[in-house]
C-alpha cells in the first residue's frame, strides 16, 4: 500500500493544522464532544494500570495526557508529522506526564515497523483519511498484543455534519472517506478482530465541525464575518451541550451524532 494510492490528505495539510496548536492540551470531560467519547470507552480502559497504550495520529494530542492521568497507562504516540510529534512531546513535558516514546514514522511505508506491541491502540480521526480503511486497520492490528484492543473513532459524516462540511468546507470534506457504523465494524472484522462494541456516539456537537480550517468566503481569515460566525457556533454548541448534560440526553443516531466509535479485540 503506497501513500499515493491510499491517502486522501497530504502531510503539508496536517503540518499546517498541527502547528496552530496551543499548549498545554489536556482533554476535559467538561467539553461534550470529549465526554461522550470518554464515556463510551471507559469500561474498556478501566482497571488496566500499567498496560501499554499507543495513540496513532497523536500530533498535538490532548488524549495522551488524559489517558495517562485517568488510567495510569504507559503511553506512547505515533505520527508521521514531525511538527505533530514535536508538539505532542512538548505538551507531555509541559504537563509533566510520563510517557514511553513518541514515534515519528509513516505507517504506510514498506519499511515501517515497531519492535513493541501494545495492549491498547487508539486512533481519533485517522482511518477515514485513507481509501483502503481495512488495509490501514490491518497495520494497526499488527501492533496489538494477543488479546489487545483497538479503539477506532471516525467523524460521522453521513448526516447533518457531512452535509454542513460538504457545503461550507468542500475541500475538507474531500479528504474524508464517508464511513457508517456497519462499514466500520466490517473493516475491523475483515482483519480478524472481534467487535466488542460499535455505535454512533453523542447526540449533536457543532464543535467537531472543522470550521476553523475552512477557506470559503464565510470563513476567510481576518474577516469580521469569520469571527462572528465562529463565535456564534461556539455559543450555540455550548447551549446544546449544557442542555444535553443537564437533562442527561443521549440519543445516538446516524443523522446527528458527531462520532462513530468501534472497539475491537485481537484474538488471544
Amino acid at each position: 500500500m503506497t501513500n499515493e494510492s491510499s491517502t486522501l490528505s497530504e502531510k503539508e495539510y496536517w503540518d499546517s493544522v498541527l502547528e496552530k496548536a496551543e499548549l498545554p492540551r489536556l482533554n476535559s470531560d467538561k467539553l461534550y464532544g470529549y465526554r461522550v467519547t470518554m464515556d463510551f470507552i471507559h469500561e474498556v480502559l478501566k482497571n488496566n494500570q500499567g498496560k501499554n497504550f499507543l495513540e496513532i495520529g497523536c500530533g498535538s494530542s490532548g488524549w495522551l495526557p488524559y489517558f495517562q492521568r485517568r488510567y495510569d497507562l504507559k503511553i506512547s504516540g505515533l505520527d508521521y508529522s514531525s511538527v505533530g510529534c514535536s508538539i505532542a512531546e512538548e505538551n507531555l513535558k509541559i504537563l509533566k506526564i510520563p510517557f514511553e516514546e513518541i514515534y515519528c514514522n509513516d505507517f504506510l511505508e514498506e519499511s515501517f515497523t515497531l519492535s513493541k506491541r501494545f495492549d491498547f491502540i487508539f486512533s481519533y480521526g485517522v482511518v477515514e483519511h485513507f481509501n483502503d480503511t481495512a488495509a490501514v486497520l490491518s497495520i494497526f492490528a499488527e501492533l496489538l498484543t494477543p488479546g489487545g484492543k483497538l479503539i477506532t473513532l471516525v467523524p460521522n459524516l453521513n448526516g447533518f455534519n457531512g452535509f454542513v462540511t460538504k457545503q461550507l468546507m468542500p475541500d475538507i470534506y474531500a479528504i474524508h472517506k464517508i464511513i457508517d457504523n456497519k462499514q466500520l465494524m466490517s473493516y475491523h472484522r475483515q482483519n480478524g478482530l472481534r467487535v466488542i462494541k460499535s455505535n454512533y456516539v453523542g447526540t449533536l456537537s457543532l464543535a467537531v465541525l472543522p470550521f476553523a480550517n475552512g477557506k470559503n468566503w464565510l470563513l476567510k481569515n481576518g474577516t469580521f464575518r469569520r469571527k462572528f460566525f465562529l463565535k456564534s457556533v461556539a455559543i450555540l454548541d455550548s447551549i446544546f451541550s449544557k442542555i444535553f448534560q443537564t437533562f442527561k440526553i443521549n440519543i445516538p443516531s446516524k443523522l446527528l451524532s458527531p462520532y462513530i466509535i468501534c472497539v475491537a479485540s485481537k484474538e488471544a
